[in-house]
């Protein structure tokens, strides 16, 4: 049994007029969204605000392991793996902006 387009049309037709919900029309195209209309659809999320005590402890807890990775890596025995700090230190760091690029998109406290 192949399924078109037409039938599978006409099954979900006649599935919504027995529980009378109207028709479907698998042809129309959903409407794209400008950026401004998604924009402006961001701008009215009605999320809980950002607490400023969780960017506070994020933040003190990103410096404190930061300031851990330096001194690590000064270390004379762990010159060996600088290339591994270093690239913690740059996850860290990218980690570190979390707090910031969600109360840009929920708002801050």
């Amino acid at each position: 049994m192949t399924f078109t387009r037409t039938s599978i049309t006409s099954a979900l037709n006649e599935a919504f007029e027995k529980q009378q919900l109207g028709s479907v029309n698998v042809n129309e195209s959903a409407p794209i969204k400008t950026v401004q209309e998604y924009n402006s659809d961001l701008a009215k999320v009605n999320e809980a605000e950002m607490d400023k005590r969780f960017m506070k402890d994020w933040d003190k807890s990103c410096t404190a392991l930061l300031n851990h990775i330096e001194h690590e890596s000064k270390k004379p025995e762990n010159k060996q793996h600088y290339r591994e700090l270093n690239i913690l230190r740059n996850h860290i760091t990218e980690a570190s902006s979390v707090p910031n690029k969600l109360a840009n998109i929920v708002g801050t406290n």
